[in-house]
């Protein structure tokens, strides 16, 4: 008897649709279709493969698992506070926009961000971004630009070696930033910016090789727009080409910056290329300081 009833205990527990819940069924999904995907698409995926699996608890199991869904919180597996950093086996996605156009694709700290899970009040819970990856990855730099003795206030040349370097790197590669200041008539696409000295090459999609150095790839911003356009505080769309901020910009000096349109380079053949705006803005929306316009075309 002691026999099988260890037997018992040693078998895998059986879900209605073999030994995965059907939140793991629907995790699983996404991570295969690897990309940012519509609730239709995971749901063909699924059915394609196991025929009868109900589809009447999609979004709710896509909630329980997305780190940023507001929603996320009405479920009994996420009614306790805590941070994405912990290793729950139930933050694994990140949410991407909302309404129609709404995808979901597979959470990554260094990425998106730690979230966390708070008290609103009325044993309510709901997530708020705790610390974002470009944060981390600042303190990071900091720390260890500190630490190596970066600044070092008693070398006075090395020091300005280190700072005309760093403007050098900043403004990119010569002959893209050159390129780019010959398209855009040596102005910032965002704020009309012409001093010269101020004016940076930034590419839209990472540097990837002498191939992403072309106009079509780049954008000649002012030196702070290229820093916030680096650490993903302003976003373009990439049907209208016109700017939007994350909530903390809206709110400060540079609220003026939101609906602008990016000015247009002297010849239209060298506007920014549909698919490498689409990919930027697809990793700014994930990171979660963003929320996707229903009415905005979906691919």
């Amino acid at each position: 008897m002691a026999s099988d009833i260890s037997k018992v205990k040693q078998s895998p527990r059986q879900y209605r649709h073999g030994q995965k819940p059907n939140w793991r069924v629907v995790l699983d999904a996404v991570l295969a279709l690897g990309r940012p995907v519509t609730v239709a698409e995971v749901g063909d995926y699924i059915v394609k493969r196991i025929p009868k699996f109900s589809l009447s608890n999609l979004g709710p199991n896509l909630s329980v698992l997305s780190v940023n869904c507001s929603s996320r919180g009405h479920h009994a597996v996420n009614r306790a506070p805590r941070r994405t950093n912990t290793g729950n086996k139930y933050d694994r996605l990140i949410r991407i926009g909302h309404g129609p156009g709404v995808r979901f694709t597979k959470y990554i700290p260094e990425i998106h961000g730690v979230w966390e899970l708070v008290d609103i009040g009325e044993k309510s819970l709901r997530p708020r971004l705790f610390c974002s990856a470009n944060s981390v990855r600042l303190d990071e730099a900091r720390e260890a630009a500190t630490s190596t003795g970066m600044f070092d206030p008693k070398d006075n040349d090395d020091a300005r070696r280190r700072i005309i370097a760093t403007i050098v790197q900043r403004e990119g590669q010569p002959k893209f930033r050159k390129d780019l200041l010959d398209a855009y008539l040596g102005a910032c696409v965002i704020t009309g910016c012409t001093v010269a000295s101020l004016l940076e090459a930034a590419h839209i999609v990472p540097y990837r090789g002498p191939h992403t150095n072309v106009v079509e790839n780049g954008l000649l911003l002012r030196a702070d727009i290229h820093r916030l356009f680096d650490l993903h505080m302003l976003r373009i769309d990439p049907f209208t080409r016109t700017v939007h901020l994350c909530d903390e910009l809206r709110k400060s000096e540079y609220g003026n910056l939101e609906g602008i349109r990016l000015r247009e380079p002297k010849d239209p053949s060298m506007l920014p290329l549909q698919d490498v705006l689409e990919e930027r803005d697809i990793q700014c929306l994930s990171m979660g300081q963003f929320e996707l316009d229903a009415t905005r075309p979906d691919k």
